[in-house]
């Protein structure tokens, strides 16, 4: 089972939001009407690259942004922390890991999910 996405129809939404036809992203973008509605179906499908979502944002007046953030809302240093005492440990599970609080010189380091 696929895990809900937020951004499904991203596309689609700012399109109708704005009210911009398909007609014009078309015209935009150098393609038919057809190959837009393809791109919003493959957006939600979750099949669509990077350069598509890209171009076809453009033809709105968006840009896509990306990013990588840690699903489970843990900070790099926190992630990095359990990665050195798994290795240390010689433990591949995360069960096994100690918590430690280490407290940063000047640095704020709750977690945005706090």
């Amino acid at each position: 089972m696929r895990e809900a996405n937020p951004t499904d129809a991203l596309l689609q939404a700012v399109r109708h939001a704005l009210a911009i036809p398909v007609k014009e992203i078309a015209e935009k973008m150098g393609v038919g009407r057809s190959t837009v509605n393809d791109l919003e179906v493959s957006e939600q499908n979750r099949t669509i690259s990077m350069w598509s979502l890209a171009r076809m944002a453009q033809a709105m007046g968006y840009k896509v942004v990306f990013g990588v953030v840690p699903v489970n809302c843990k900070t790099l240093e926190k992630l990095t922390e359990e990665r050195l005492w798994r290795k240390v440990l010689g433990t591949g599970t995360w069960c096994c890991v100690p918590e430690i609080r280490v407290h940063s010189l000047g640095r704020n380091t709750s977690s945005a999910c706090s």
